[in-house]
């Protein structure tokens, strides 16, 4: 039983390191693409207002009180 555990784990140890072994070499600098023109400022920012959400759990309350079907939110 002892042996099984050994071998097994001496597998999984090579299993899992082993894909650490093939690694690319780094040869510094930085890559070419950060100093690329990706039109980053041509994004448009939009900002949202702040989320009441003391008046959002008011409402979920409200609705589970009257047993109504509540939808998850996403994003509060």
């Amino acid at each position: 039983m002892k042996k099984r555990v050994l071998i097994l784990n001496l597998i999984g140890i090579l299993c899992f390191t082993g894909k650490y072994t093939f690694a690319q070499i780094s040869e510094g600098g930085t890559p070419i693409s950060f100093s690329l023109d990706t039109g980053r400022e041509k994004i448009p920012v939009v900002a949202t207002p702040p989320v009441d959400a003391r008046a959002l759990i008011e409402e979920d309350e409200r609705k589970r009180a009257e047993d109504a079907l509540i939808h998850f939110r996403f994003g509060c």
